[in-house]
């Protein structure tokens, strides 16, 4: 073992080469120092002012990930200065790496073949960072660059690999100065996968420890001034959790003696209602996706909220008017959430039962907001700097970037138990009782519509589920074949140059639909049943935005004891059936074994979704309690209706001071439909595919009263918004493009995916497309 870090614990400064993993090497340091280090942005601080007032509370630095160049300044920003000119005990990591080298005039070439998410046999010279650790020893790479071998005089290599090497030559996979306190690899310690990477992380404390004891400590003895801590790009609460609170909101809950299917109760209740929702668990899954939850905001309490990032303003409509918000630059809609959610939450023992026979259902939703958050918000949650330059595409322009409902009665499914139960939140301050009473009403008019439903529910004849896209005419594409695997073959480039670890590629397929046209209410029926999926979802927002969902992918979900859950699905293979393979019952089902078994297996489909949980872990870091992010599930085959997907799980713990609203805020948008790093892929994606995503690749779900929440990714869905008196609706479908990506093979990818939903479209709208 490393020796124990003394009583005064050392100050670790982390530079962040605005990369995607650098919270993950934060989670292993603060591992090993039981405090964590202070992470600052590699152009957060001139040069000048860094070494003056940074510096000397400093005892050692990490120099993180990153894409881009070492040699190019808005890459690597003062890491060139530190690699020079500091003489503390100094870590590099991937571009940190190639940056020790490019210093001192090493060369920094291509790879041959790049790497990223694929893992390589590492040897060493079993000293310094290596110590105690076999060799070989696995390790993920991601890296399009290399340090070349002819080494820089003050540099000697310290390991080295010669997996996916197209020359004869070892390829540096780390190096050490030979005069100063500097190590560096150019593999990544830090991903999941990698084997003795909290062991490497460990032996560099050592190493500075080491140091320390020759040259002494920092001479106080005082905490990091909190000026400095402070300094930490670490999230601060949108909302303090000590401000006072405007409701005393109170949730009443019963349970219903009769069961109906949850299909027949929207459709009764809710369906005609312009602002109504459905969050729908059409795949029922133990532990995934146990609840259903319908509704409208038309409660005493109840309203419909957009918000349009073009114009900044947020629009809330009440049954007593309309008011609209506008939202400073210096501010965000996320911050609007987060106050309206911390006006609203309810303490655990606000909640009465009534006929519960004193049995407590602990529902995670209990009222409170539900809508959709658009991936064009990424304006708001990637803004790192007052004066970080904007994105391309500011806004969804004729779809609000968001919407949201305030829900205040509910009915909730509970599919394991087979229960119906009634929810309606009661503000106890004011004239309550009144409230009360038109609330009570609600809850016995809707548990006698309720138990006057019978058990029953119309049956969808399968149908084709392999619809040719181009033999659709009045169906677009928004990037023709052509285009797309032109897009594609400009993200590989972008790949090879460094530039981006994985590229989450997206296109749309549009149409237009004649007046009068069946509701998307009619398609989201047909979609549920031919694709039942876990985190399905119906949105209803006037009559001018609908959203129809078949989503199988969480993006986050926060329980009561504040520990969240990200389900990110990156492989996806066709799945067997009847309709589209030859066979018997028992052929079918072994072909599917093999597909299952070839999904597990695929280098391509294991290496897009490591990057994704490497990534996810990142994210998580930022607002979780030390050390504990973990992954119980890696790279586990789900099978859905039409596809099998390769499905992860991470795993942490919130923050005490932070909401759902900041988890949410800080980990969007889905790295699953980004890629990393997140910040650089995604100016990427924008040159490359010139329009608003929308909805498309945004989330859905709820923030509870309660301070839970559940937000599933937008794919697998249609959208419905009206203007001009024209129905349009899209479609969009995507996938990962990666180092070993074949762009033919990624264009038919993203036709499977959107066979999800075309033939449900097709089947309602076959004789109303314009």
């Amino acid at each position: 073992m490393p020796t124990v870090v003394p009583q005064l614990a050392p100050r670790f400064l982390i530079i962040d080469n605005y990369d995607s993993y650098t919270f993950n090497l934060f989670q292993f340091f603060s591992a090993y120092l039981n405090v964590a280090p202070v992470v600052i942005r590699n152009n957060q601080f001139s040069w000048k002012e860094f070494k003056s007032t940074i510096l000397p509370h400093f005892d050692a630095i990490v120099i993180s990930p990153g894409p881009g160049r070492p040699d190019v300044t808005q890459d690597f920003g003062i890491c060139s200065d530190i690699l020079l000119n500091v003489d503390l005990p100094i870590f590099g990591v991937c571009l940190g790496h190639q940056g020790l080298a490019a210093v001192l005039n090493g060369k920094v070439v291509r790879a041959d073949p790049p790497m990223h998410g694929r893992l390589s046999d590492i040897f060493h010279d079993g000293k310094g960072l290596f110590k105690s650790i076999p060799s070989p020893f696995k390790a993920v790479r991601y890296h399009s660059l290399v340090v070349a071998n002819d080494l820089p005089n003050d540099l000697e290599m310290s390991a080295w690999t010669n997996d996916g090497s197209n020359q004869t030559e070892p390829i540096i996979m780390g190096l050490t100065h030979k005069s100063k306190n500097i190590w560096s690899v150019q593999f990544h310690p830090e991903s999941i996968s990698t084997e003795y990477g909290q062991t490497i992380i460990n032996n560099f404390c050592a190493l500075a420890y080491q140091v320390w004891t020759e040259k002494g400590f920092h001479e106080s003895d005082d905490p990091l001034p909190s000026s400095l801590d402070h300094l930490s790009v670490i999230p601060e609460p949108l909302v303090s959790p000590e401000l006072s609170k405007k409701h005393n909101f109170k949730a009443i809950i019963e349970p219903l003696s009769h069961y109906v299917e949850s299909e027949t109760v929207f459709s009764e209740l809710f369906s005609s209602d312009p602002h109504s929702f459905w969050l729908d668990s059409a795949k029922v899954e133990d532990g995934i996706s146990r609840y259903s939850f319908m509704g409208d905001c038309k409660g005493p309490e109840g309203y419909f909220l957009n918000y349009s990032l073009k114009t900044r303003i947020i629009t809330e409509r009440r049954s007593t008017g309309e008011k609209s918000v506008f939202v400073p630059s210096d501010e965000t809609f996320f911050t609007y959430l987060a106050q309206i959610m911390h006006d609203a939450k309810i303490e655990k023992d606000a909640v009465e039962y009534v006929n519960s026979n004193s049995i407590e259902y602990n529902i995670p939703f209990m009222g409170g907001l539900v809508g959709f958050i658009g991936y064009e918000m990424k304006s708001e949650t990637l803004k790192y700097e007052q004066n970080q330059a904007e994105f391309l595409t500011k806004s969804a322009d004729d779809i609000p970037d968001s919407c949201f409902l305030f829900t205040d009665r509910l009915v909730v499914f509970d599919h394991l138990e087979c229960r119906i139960l009634v929810v309606t939140l009661v503000d106890q301050t004011g004239s309550h009782g009144s409230i009360r009473k038109i609330q009570q009403q609600w809850m016995n008019d809707t548990k006698s519509k309720i138990e006057r439903m019978v058990f029953d529910i119309e049956k969808i004849a399968a149908v084709q589920t392999d619809v040719p896209i181009l033999k659709i005419p009045q169906i677009q594409l928004a990037h023709q074949r052509d285009e797309y695997i032109q897009m594609i073959d400009e993200s590989l480039s972008k790949i090879d140059q460094g530039e981006t670890y994985e590229v989450c590629l997206t296109t749309q397929l549009k149409g237009c639909l004649s007046h009068p046209h069946p509701s998307p209410y009619q398609l989201y029926k047909h979609l549920r049943k031919r694709n039942p999926a876990p985190y399905a979802a119906y949105l209803s927002f006037g009559n001018d935005l609908t959203i129809t969902s078949s989503s199988p992918e969480r993006f986050l979900r926060i329980i009561d004891d504040g520990v969240i859950s990200m389900k990110p699905i990156k492989g996806t293979l066709k799945r067997a059936t009847p309709l589209n393979f030859k066979g018997t019952a028992s052929d079918i089902d072994f072909e599917n074994e093999r597909r299952r078994h070839l999904l597990a297996t695929s280098e391509k489909d294991r290496s897009e979704n490591l990057m994704i949980v490497d990534l996810i872990r990142n994210d998580l870091n930022q607002i979780s309690k030390l050390n504990s992010v973990t992954v119980p599930a890696l790279m586990v085959v789900e099978s859905y209706a039409t596809v099998h997907q390769l499905v992860s799980t991470v795993q942490a713990t919130l923050r005490d001071e932070l909401t759902a609203v900041d988890a949410v805020m800080r980990s969007f948008p889905p790295g699953s439909m980004t890629g990393a790093p997140k910040l650089r892929t995604c100016q990427i994606i924008e040159q490359l595919e010139k329009i608003p995503r929308g909805p498309y690749s945004g989330v859905i779900g709820f923030f509870s009263v309660t301070g839970q929440s559940d937000f599933s990714v937008v794919i697998r869905t249609a959208i419905f918004n009206q203007r001009d008196d024209v129905t349009h609706v899209s479609i969009g479908a995507g996938g990962a493009i990666v180092a070993l990506s074949d762009p033919k093979d990624e264009f038919e990818e993203m036709v499977l995916k959107a066979q999800s939903v075309l033939p449900s479209l097709n089947h309602v709208y076959r004789n109303h497309f314009l």
